[in-house]
């Protein structure tokens, strides 16, 4: 079973090498055995569209979105974030709305035939950096795909992605 792992990265100030580097480090180092294949986008576009353009060349039969600004410490990442039938995510907090806890998550995954159901993030959200994943599972709701957390063991920068994108 061939996993994509799809990443973005932009760093026009060539700030963020180390780190990128400290993620794909943890990535081997916590993947070891899986089939995978990683999919980093390196575009100035916005985080939105280079997430759209990396699942588009995704050829995995699950696709997990990961953000360039996280370390993996869990050997067991991959069976975690891939289920079938749900959206699995790391979760930054929740938002509850609408009587519903939504995920903000910086690690999403899902089978191909749930991202084929659901489609690609919406361009609507790509010049404010916000709400993109929580549009994406309430989009999932609409099609009666739950989203669980994955519990994974991630530790997470914190908003280095979405700086990168507006500096």
């Amino acid at each position: 079973m061939l996993i994509s792992i799809v990443v973005t990265y932009y760093d026009p100030q060539q700030k963020k090498v180390e780190m990128l580097c400290n993620l794909m480090r943890s990535l081997a180092v916590n993947s070891v055995g899986k089939d995978y294949e990683v999919v980093i986008v390196l575009n100035g576009k916005s985080y939105v569209e280079s997430v759209n353009e990396g699942l588009t060349r995704a050829a995995g039969e699950y696709i997990i979105v990961l953000n360039d600004d996280v370390v993996i410490k869990d050997a067991e990442w991959l069976d975690k974030l891939c289920k079938p039938g749900v959206i699995t995510a790391w979760q930054l907090g929740r938002f509850h709305l609408l009587d519903i806890d939504v995920p903000d998550a910086a690690c999403f995954g899902m089978s191909r035939e749930v991202y084929e159901r659901i489609g690609l993030l919406d361009l609507l959200f790509k010049d404010g950096f916000n709400f993109e994943d929580t549009d994406y599972f309430f989009r999932a709701m609409e099609f009666n795909i739950p989203f669980v957390d994955a519990e994974v063991n991630l530790k997470h920068i914190g908003d280095v992605t979405r700086k990168t994108y507006f500096e």
